[in-house]
């Protein structure tokens, strides 16, 4: 397998047409049916419909997808540790952040620290969802995530360090009422509300069914904190957060601590991703999480 027949799958599968896809790619729409046909050949068999006027993938394409992106992500991480090794270090590292580490003052932490061990570098830093940021760090759009990783699925390519712990806490608008007769918290009265995810995916962690044992029946995905706060201050759902970011709620709404469940905020990088920087980025991180002002 030619590995630009693998890129030029990803991409199609990403915007799922052949002549977009051809002109993001650089070349012409016969090459593409020429590279995916040669690819299925290899592969043997279909990887993309075409009976429809809407591609779709096959089967056996959903799957090789994943492969796919697997191959290019370790392919991307050997040319960058080769790169760095060559060059001696890199200048840029990018890292993936949800807004619990920025509230927590983690963030800003790990900013004066790698300054002041890393004059040379510079860290890129991406806001974004837990899951996200874990699809972007396996897609190596990114080189590592601090973040909350309550509920999200890593496999075992994954390298992690527990950073810090973040109660978990629910929200709601103030004019709600959510207790019962004895002042606990009313899971019936809750199961009947939207519940607000910090996510756009929808394959994003059921932050609800770890920490209140049940499946809401609606659900409203936003990746805004301020979004999520002006929805609940309106009554418009619940949500579940990290008790460091219930600093920036604002009047109107009302926070509930959940006994005993707590969020872990952990560094986290791809095993294959080898290079100098990333590795002494993450002994920094070590030597932060062993000291006693931490």
């Amino acid at each position: 397998m030619e590995l630009k027949h693998l890129q030029a799958f990803v991409k199609l599968a990403e915007m799922m047409h052949f002549g977009r896809t051809a002109r993001r790619l650089g070349i012409s729409q016969s090459t593409l049916s020429t590279q995916i046909r040669a690819l299925e050949e290899d592969v043997g068999g279909a990887l993309i419909n075409r009976n429809n006027r809407t591609l779709t993938l096959t089967p056996l394409g959903d799957t090789f997808l994943e492969d796919c992106q697997r191959i290019l992500t370790t392919v991307e991480a050997a040319r960058r540790n080769a790169d760095e090794i060559l060059s001696g270090t890199a200048t840029t590292l990018r890292i993936g952040v949800c807004s619990a580490t920025l509230s927590s003052g983690l963030f800003a932490k790990l900013l004066h620290e790698s300054r002041r061990r890393f004059p040379g570098m510079q860290l890129h830093a991406i806001e974004a969802p837990p899951s996200t940021l874990a699809k972007d760090l396996v897609e190596g759009r990114i080189d590592c995530m601090v973040s909350i990783t309550y509920g999200v699925r890593f496999d075992d390519r994954v390298t992690s360090i527990p950073m810090a712990v973040d109660p978990a806490c629910l929200i709601a608008s103030e004019t709600l009422t959510l207790f019962d007769e004895t002042n606990q918290l009313d899971l019936d009265r809750l199961k009947e509300h939207t519940f607000i995810f910090y996510e756009n995916r929808y394959d994003a962690p059921h932050v609800v069914d770890s920490t209140l044992s049940f499946h809401p029946n609606k659900i409203i995905r936003l990746q805004s904190l301020k979004l999520i706060f002006e929805y609940i201050r309106e009554g418009i759902g619940l949500a579940i957060i990290p008790a460091s970011d219930t600093r920036h709620l604002g009047s109107g709404i009302c926070v509930i601590p959940i006994k005993d469940v707590t969020m872990p905020i952990d560094a986290v990088r791809l095993s294959q991703s080898r290079s100098p920087t990333l590795l002494r980025f993450f002994e920094m991180l070590r030597d932060l999480v062993t000291e006693p002002s931490f």
